[in-house]
């Protein structure tokens, strides 16, 4: 990065007493300082950008239904492999970009990524958190809205700091206060490349995520990743 570090913590005065016949002395001091600097793994942003969905159509058109648990808050989920949509080299992604069937209060919603260490389930199997290890998260809120079918509105969350993912199984959840908190995503019936949409949450009624089919139908939850093709570090020190 370019910006420079800023000191934190540095010690005040100090005297020092020279013997006789000494014209200098070496001091030792600790300091700190927070620098911006978030290495990504081995690679870095700056490549190409990109674009990663596995919706067969994203777009805010597209936008036939909405996804609503009946009891608050809950998550709606995907799981897929990044390899078998077309994306197996490292890629930098930055932000999460969903698309809103109507939100009243701005409410505040989060959005995870996860790595999945097992093979994405059937589409009638339950996710398992158990399996899944966060890779990246951010918060912000979303505007006021109100839309319906063919009219969404589309919105994005940036991660708190972008993530390299290679060929993974990841899950893409986003987290939301529900209808008590005055918020509906939306949904289209394009379906996915990979995979099935899932409930999780709902008052506690689901700890695990379950495939939405097999609760209210075949919605496909509608989710965009924007980043860029990863750079390899020559300076990584991380692996």
């Amino acid at each position: 990065d370019n910006t420079p570090p800023v000191f934190t913590a540095c010690p005040g005065d100090m005297t020092i007493n020279l013997g006789p016949g000494e014209c200098s002395a070496v001091l030792d001091f600790a300091i700190q300082a927070l620098d911006e600097c978030t290495p990504v793994l081995g690679f870095l942003p700056g490549g190409p950008p990109v674009e990663i969905t596995n919706n067969n159509v994203f777009s805010s058109a597209s936008l036939n239904n909405s996804i609503v648990c009946t009891a608050n808050p809950f998550s709606t989920l995907q799981a897929f492999n990044l390899a078998t949509i077309g994306y197996p080299d490292p890629v930098i992604i930055e932000s999460l970009e969903f698309i809103v069937w109507s939100a009243i209060n701005n409410p505040s919603v989060t959005v995870n990524i996860y790595e999945y260490s097992t093979p994405i389930p059937a589409p009638n199997v339950n996710l398992n958190y158990a399996n899944m290890t966060l890779l990246g998260t951010g918060t912000n809120n979303v505007p006021n809205f109100a839309g319906g079918a063919g009219n969404g509105l589309s919105h994005t969350v940036p991660l708190d700091v972008p993530i390299a993912l290679a060929g993974n199984n990841i899950v893409l959840e986003l987290v939301t206060p529900g209808l008590a908190g005055g918020f509906i995503p939306g949904s289209n019936s394009a379906g996915f490349i990979q995979g099935t949409c899932y409930f999780a949450g709902c008052g506690g009624i689901y700890p695990q995520p379950v495939p939405m089919a097999t609760l209210i139908g075949n919605l496909h939850w509608m989710a965009k990743l924007h980043g860029t093709i990863g750079l390899a570090n020559p300076n990584a020190s991380l692996p």
